[in-house]
């Protein structure tokens, strides 16, 4: 099983349940299989007016992320 992350910038009034949902459709729809415990880590400011980032970890145990897939 292999620790993966993924960053969005999204609104910066998205709770941490409407951005967790949101990456989760994400990794849903970037082909990501196999994916388990999402987690919420960080939450940073962006240079751009009223847009967060994002940055949630996930297990997965997908063969083509354990050979080294880019980070999404």
């Amino acid at each position: 099983m292999a620790i993966r992350r993924v960053s969005l910038e999204l609104p910066a009034g998205e709770t941490a349940a409407e951005a967790e949902r949101e990456a989760a459709r994400v990794l849903e729809a970037t082909g990501v299989t196999g994916w388990t415990d999402l987690v919420l880590q960080t939450t940073l400011t962006t240079g751009a007016a009223g847009r967060n980032r994002y940055t949630f970890t996930y297990r997965t145990d997908d063969p083509e992320d354990l050979q080294g897939r880019d980070e999404q």
